[in-house]
């Protein structure tokens, strides 16, 4: 798998400003390459928000991320989903 940033798009593909961004992730074979389309996590990823710098913990059942507040960013979890 492979985590990224991106910025929000609108139905008819308009970029937002430079922010908010969403945490993607798509499936990699075993030469890196993507297996499939990619897509926003769903429960993490909310529009208006930005979530960024996802980043799995060594067991691989958290993922770690920073999200936007009107105070600066906090860190949070979310349990793997399968």
């Amino acid at each position: 798998m492979l985590f990224f940033n991106a910025i929000e798009r609108t139905a008819d593909c308009q970029g937002a400003a430079q922010f908010p961004g969403d945490i993607f992730v798509v499936g990699l074979d075993e030469a890196g390459k993507p297996v499939g389309p990619s897509f926003s996590l769903k429960g993490i990823s909310k529009p208006g928000t930005d979530e960024i710098d996802g980043s799995l913990s060594p067991d691989q059942c958290w993922l770690y991320y920073s999200y936007g507040t009107a105070d600066g960013f906090r860190i949070a979890r979310a349990p793997r989903v399968r």
